[in-house]
């Protein structure tokens, strides 16, 4: 072999291995890029799992604005169990199965007729500082539930990528936990819808009956307004709304006997609906984007 055909060859295995070592550089970040978007789809989904279990449990919403929303969540959505017997109460530590669901700092709490179980302080598995209570023995297994709602903010922060976190109380700071931070866009709470507009008579009434005063009108429009008493006393149909004498005016319809205090609810009242729209990135392809789309329902919205 000349020395010519040897270079020939040479600048041909060049251009082979060359365009071999893009083809596998180029498979690389394919395969760096894929895992990427795998591991923020699987953490967007384990974040809106966690985000649509609390707020579905909520009882109320406050959005201040698309990238905010706080929700009270009441003390039957995290309870637990005794973890160790107790002779008797007041006890300074009660050993639980699992008290993270629980806020931070100060709980009330209640075990069967216990009365209630105030305590300062708490581990994953104990409340300590613990006061109050009466009766026993409560056995292992006896159910422990709180008194009090606690509440919850989902917010995000950043300048892109934007990431989602969640703090105990009423504000988008101080102690909390980041599920996310390759958010596209921090406007992840397009729209939130509250609760239909519901109260409560203020008196006894036989229906029909008209005007039917009620404990407040707040949230009723003007005009005509179609509710119901219970939840058989069919459409009653009131064309006025009285703002000084919190009553709703000139109804017709309806049948039976209600009490003072019962629920006088609009017709089809709508449980309070949070929208949610997380739009991930991918950190080596941020213009590759993925979208997660949830309405989620405050089941205890109506009351």
């Amino acid at each position: 072999m000349t020395l010519v055909e040897l270079l020939v060859v040479l600048v041909i295995m060049v251009v082979v291995l060359g365009a071999l070592v893009d083809l596998f550089v180029s498979a690389i970040h394919s395969q760096t890029d894929q895992t990427n978007r795998v591991s923020a789809q699987q953490d967007a989904r384990l974040a809106l799992e966690r985000l649509r279990r609390e707020i579905h449990c909520a009882s109320a919403v406050t959005a201040s604005s698309t990238t905010l929303v706080t929700v009270s969540i009441p003390p039957s959505c995290f309870g637990t169990t005794l973890g160790s017997a107790i002779t008797t109460l007041p006890q300074a530590t009660i050993t639980v199965a699992n008290a993270n669901g629980f806020p931070s700092g100060t709980n009330t709490l209640s075990i069967g007729s216990s009365g209630t179980i105030t305590c300062t302080g708490k581990t994953s598995t104990t409340f300590t500082g613990c006061t109050g209570g009466t009766g026993g023995p409560y056995a292992v297994g006896a159910a422990v539930v709180g008194t009090a709602a606690k509440t919850v903010t989902w917010c995000t922060a950043g300048s892109g990528p934007y990431s989602l976190s969640r703090y105990e109380g009423a504000l988008c700071s101080g102690t909390g936990v980041t599920l996310l931070n390759t958010l596209a866009s921090g406007a992840i709470f397009p729209s939130v819808t509250s609760a239909a507009t519901s109260t409560t008579l203020v008196n006894s009434i036989t229906l029909p009956a008209t005007p039917i005063a009620v404990v407040s009108v707040a949230g009723f429009p003007a005009g005509t307004n179609v509710v119901s008493i219970g939840s058989t006393s069919g459409s009653i149909t009131c064309t006025g709304v009285d703002t000084v004498a919190k009553k709703l005016t000139t109804c017709t319809g309806g049948t039976g006997k209600y009490s003072a205090g019962a629920r006088v609810s609009v017709v089809g009242q709508q449980l309070a609906v949070v929208a949610v729209s997380l739009q991930l990135q991918s950190e080596s392809k941020p213009t590759r984007l993925f979208t997660l789309n949830d309405s989620i329902e405050l089941r205890n919205s109506r009351t």
